[in-house]
């Protein structure tokens, strides 16, 4: 019993689970938002598990390419989603 109550306390609470949730929406649809030669990259590396060598690879691009529109919307988003606080 005692270890059901240690676990609900680590639990978030529905605000908290709420906000959570609101924010995921939001990052999905800035990144949906990007131009698709900087969303691509990035989708396939944080969604997609690849690494930017793998990227550049599969998209046959330079790997310094791949960087920049990377690190491009990355800097994109961080505007965006500033905007959200």
């Amino acid at each position: 019993m005692l270890c059901r109550i240690a676990l609900a306390a680590h639990e978030p609470g529905p605000e908290s689970a709420a906000e959570a949730g609101w924010l995921a929406f939001r990052v999905q649809a800035a990144v949906a938002e990007l131009p698709e030669r900087e969303r691509l990259p990035l989708e396939l590396a944080y969604w997609g598990g690849r690494s930017q060598s793998e990227i550049a690879q599969l998209l046959d691009l330079p790997l310094g390419t791949v960087k920049t529109r990377t690190r491009s919307a990355l800097a994109r988003l961080a505007v965006q989603l500033e905007q959200l606080r």
